[in-house]
C-alpha cells in the first residue's frame, strides 16, 4: 500500500500546484513513480490512487463534474505509471543483474572448491605416493643412499642407518667418506668421485675395514631436470 504522503503528492500533482515549471513537473511525477515502485504498490493501486485524488478534486472543486476531472487531469496519471514503468522496468534489471551476479559469485565459488578439493586431491596423491615410496625404499634389505656432488649423505634408507649404528636423521647432512670409511677426505679410488667425473654408472666390490664388511656397490648419477648432474646413488650390498 502507497505511503500517505505520496498519496498527497499525487493529489498536488492532479491540481497542478505540486510544480509549476516543466521541469519541476516531471521531477515530481518521476519522484512519484519511484516511491510507488519502492513501497511495493501494483499498476492498479496506482490507478486506484488516481480515481480518488479525482474524487478529492471534485470535492475541492464542485463546479467541476468528475467527468470533466477525468478529461482534464488524464494526462498525469499517464506520467506516473510511464515513469513508475520505467522505475520498475530499472528495479528488475537491477534485480536481474544482482542475480546474475550471485550466479557468477556462485559458480567462482563452486570453481574454487572444486580448485581447492583438486589441490588436495593432488596433495593426498603426493603424500601417499612419497609415503609409498618411503616404505618401499626403507623395506630394502640392501644400503641405500644418495650423495650431493660435496659427498654429503641426502638420503639414507634404514638398512644403511642401522649398518653404521645410527638414526637416518643423525646421518643426513654428513660426509659420507667420515661416516662411512672413517676418513676425512674420500678415498683415492672413492667411487663416487668417478661417478661425478664420468657421469656413468659404476659398480666395485672392495672390504671396507671401518665397518668390517666386504661390499658390493653400485653408483648411478642423479640428474635433475634441467639435466644438470646432482649427485648419485649408492645401493651396497654385503658379500658372503
Amino acid at each position: 500500500m502507497a505511503e500517505p504522503e505520496a498519496c498527497d503528492k499525487y493529489f498536488h500533482l492532479l491540481k497542478g500546484d505540486a510544480a509549476k515549471s516543466q521541469e519541476g513537473h516531471l521531477v515530481t511525477v518521476a519522484e512519484l513513480g519511484a516511491e510507488f515502485v519502492l513501497s511495493g504498490l501494483p499498476t492498479e493501486e496506482v490507478v486506484e490512487i488516481h480515481q480518488e485524488a479525482l474524487r478529492r478534486l471534485a470535492q475541492e472543486s464542485p463546479q467541476m463534474t468528475l467527468q470533466e476531472a477525468l478529461q482534464l487531469t488524464s494526462e498525469p496519471l499517464m506520467e506516473t505509471l510511464m515513469a513508475y514503468r520505467l522505475v520498475f522496468r530499472e528495479r528488475e534489471e537491477i534485480e536481474r543483474e544482482a542475480e546474475l551476479a550471485e550466479v557468477r559469485y556462485q559458480a567462482e565459488r563452486e570453481r574454487d572448491r572444486a580448485e581447492i578439493a583438486y589441490h588436495e586431491e593432488m596433495e593426498a596423491k603426493l603424500l601417499h605416493a612419497a609415503e609409498e615410496w618411503r616404505v618401499t625404499f626403507d623395506s630394502v634389505t640392501d644400503m641405500i643412499s644418495i650423495h650431493d656432488k660435496d659427498f654429503r649423505l641426502v638420503r639414507v634408507n634404514k638398512a644403511y642407518a642401522s649398518a653404521l649404528g645410527l638414526h637416518p636423521k643423525e646421518i643426513v647432512g654428513k660426509n659420507c667418506y667420515e661416516l662411512f670409511h672413517g676418513k676425512d677426505a674420500p678415498p683415492e679410488d672413492c667411487p663416487h668421485r668417478k661417478v661425478l667425473e664420468t657421469l656413468k654408472p659404476t659398480r666395485v666390490e672392495y672390504f671396507e675395514p671401518h665397518l668390517g664388511k666386504r661390499l658390493e656397490v653400485s653408483l648411478s648419477p642423479v640428474f635433475n631436470g634441467k639435466g644438470e648432474l646432482e649427485g648419485s646413488v649408492h645401493v651396497a650390498r654385503e658379500m658372503k
